[in-house]
């Protein structure tokens, strides 16, 4: 209260009271690190979290002697210590919060390394124990280098002899430690080449077989009869028409390998054929076809009209099925077998023949109106016709009203005899495009026994949708108009789709999830691979009145889609938004029932959701 009087203290004035204020200072509520992702990484962030104070603020990590930015989001920290702090935006009351520290993890080191040989020749139960100390969380390990593949289990089983280069890093895939080459001992097994001279005729022994081993092998011995007999040269000349077993074996006899196919010696044919004659089966479901065969040359042969898997002594091959035949001879016991068989076809009475299906697509997905027109060779006799496996039938060719799909075409002699197949499936195509884009939102990451939520946000706006995932470790909690809410039970990697419909068409899309056992396995797991696009976005003033504007900051120039959501999950507005990386939206919405809703942002694979209440 001011006042005045006059020296000698008399007529003393009092004035209207007065007050002196000062600045208030903001309060610093709170710090979120964002850890270093790798060893020597500078990819830490701190975000502060301010009230109070007057108009803006300023911020910085180095305390009160800054330097000052206006934006409380501080990245591309190494680890260490920060000292946070805040003020008003004209540079009064500076405060201090409490030091604060960004980690890196620590690269593990390997401490030893078991080596167990393999136990036999040509054997593959080698294996290799990787043991580590150090790092950060539990490890991921490899017996190739940084190239993988890697895995959480220390033991690798199932090698063969050879180099592997040991390497370890943390479960999260960062901080990589090489060890040195290490050698699973063992008995490696060449690989085997086979050349071959055939016989001058057959009676002629002048064939020869030539066993050559790579890799320059030379401690092995060999066998042309399946191990009956050995040599140690590769080479067995003078050898007959016939069939030849190839085998090798080290020199001391415990590692033998045999050539899967055998060696054919065969002389040049002189065999041929003069006499061929068959007979038809007289029924589709009769197998009394016969095929005679006559040879040329004098002599006693065996026959076969399986191109030479079984022989008979008799030329007369009776109760035959329809089909196709390969018939060969050969002298009896085996020598000089014809090298090129001969086909013989038997064919049924009055078998359908196809001879073309003209497809015509539907022409819209709301209207089935195609068609399948089956062309026969024969058009005298009386078919059925089916074009779904054989389900259904019908006497005329002509299939119309179809809707999109795959269609099994099938025609028979009218009663249900000799059935044929029409060798491939005909495709009657949906228009090439439905109207829309299948698309969804799905986080990369979640926690077993927690909700995850898919948001349809496929646009336009198809007919139906259908959610895939046909896994009973996935529970769905709840179903609604455009989300999708689910509760996984085990850590693993899920696949969960989305069918979109319009008319008889569809559109699937997929996107892959993983499930962590716990929260610190999902904050220690690897990082997702994906590009930041989306800076920030935000909602202001409070939007209780259902009037309010949402800012959309990207890192770059590039589309943005604003989607606006009620809690059940309809869609109540999408703005699609071109070529800038600032974005600023006004909304009216006054009319709009009070409740919960929600705003989502998104960039490409990139996408950000804000919920907010309208009163």
């Amino acid at each position: 209260v001011p006042a005045v009087r006059n020296g000698d203290g008399t007529c003393a004035v009092e004035g209207v009271p007065v007050s002196i204020s000062a600045p208030s200072a903001p309060v610093l509520e709170e710090v979120t690190i964002t850890d270093a992702s790798n060893c020597e990484a500078s990819d830490g962030t701190l975000t502060l979290v301010a009230t109070g104070g007057q108009g803006v603020f300023q911020y910085s990590i180095t305390g009160a002697a800054g330097p000052w930015q206006s934006s409380p989001v501080f990245s591309n920290l190494s680890a260490g210590e920060y000292v946070p702090a805040v003020r008003n935006g004209d540079g009064t009351c500076a405060v201090e919060g409490v030091p604060v520290s960004i980690s890196s993890p620590s690269a593990p080191s390997i401490t030893g390394i078991e080596v167990i040989e393999v136990s036999t020749c040509g054997a593959n139960d080698g294996r290799i124990v990787i043991e580590a100390s150090g790092g950060t969380g539990s490890y991921q390990f490899s017996i190739n280098g940084i190239e993988g593949p890697w895995q959480f289990h220390p033991t690798f089983t199932n090698l063969t002899p050879g180099s592997y280069m040991p390497a370890v890093r943390n479960a999260g895939g960062n901080c990589i430690t090489l060890g040195t080459w290490i050698l699973v001992p063992g008995e490696e097994v060449p690989d085997i080449e086979v050349l071959v001279d055939q016989p001058t005729a057959c009676e002629t022994p002048n064939g020869q077989i030539f066993i050559s081993l790579e890799n320059g092998a030379s401690n092995w011995n060999y066998s042309i009869n399946g191990g009956a007999t050995w040599q140690n040269t590769p080479i067995f000349p003078n050898l007959s028409v016939g069939t030849y077993t190839v085998s090798i074996r080290n020199n001391t006899g415990v590692c033998m390998v045999e050539l899967m196919a055998p060696v054919i010696l065969a002389a040049p044919v002189t065999l041929s054929f003069t006499t061929i004659l068959y007979t038809n089966p007289d029924s589709c479901t009769h197998s009394d076809g016969q095929i005679l065969l006559g040879v040329s040359t004098p002599g006693s042969f065996e026959y076969s009209i399986d191109d030479g898997h079984t022989w008979h002594r008799d030329s007369l091959f009776t109760h035959l099925a329809a089909g196709t035949y390969f018939a060969k001879a050969r002298l009896e016991g085996g020598g000089c077998e014809m090298a090129q068989a001969t086909m013989i076809n038997l064919n049924l009475p009055y078998l359908p023949d196809i001879l073309d299906v003209i497809s015509v697509d539907p022409t819209s997905c709301l209207l089935p109106n195609g068609s399948l027109q089956v062309t026969l060779a024969d058009t005298t006799q009386s078919y059925e016709v089916s074009i779904d496996g054989g389900d259904h039938w019908q006497m005329q060719t002509l299939w119309q009203q179809l809707p999109p799909g795959n269609y099994q075409i099938r025609v028979r002699v009218s009663g249900g005899d000799c059935e044929v197949v029409y060798p491939v499936n005909v495709d009657l195509e949906a228009p090439a495009s439905i109207g829309g884009v299948a698309d969804f939102l799905l986080p990369a990451t979640g926690v077993i026994n927690e909700p995850v939520v898919a948001i349809d946000i496929s646009w336009p706006v198809p007919q139906s949708i259908r959610w895939i995932y046909d896994d009973p470790r996935i529970v769905t909690l709840q179903s609604l108009p455009t989300q999708e809410i689910l509760e996984f039970t085990e850590p693993d990697w899920y696949i969960i789709g989305l069918e979109i419909f319009s008319g008889y068409c569809s559109q699937y899309l997929e996107r892959e999830i993983r499930i962590y056992g716990t929260r610190d396995s999902l904050d220690s797991g690897p990082p997702v691979i994906s590009e930041q696009q989306i800076r920030s976005f935000e909602i202001y003033p409070n939007p209780n009145n259902g009037a309010f504007q949402a800012k959309l900051v990207l890192t770059e120039p590039a589309t943005g889609q604003i989607w606006l959501f009620r809690r059940d999950g309809t869609l109540v507005e999408h703005r699609q938004l071109e070529g800038a990386d600032f974005y600023l939206e006004t909304y009216e919405w006054t009319d709009l029932p009070p409740g919960v809703y929600t705003a989502l942002a998104q960039c490409s694979e990139d996408w950000i959701y804000v919920n907010f209440v309208i009163q």
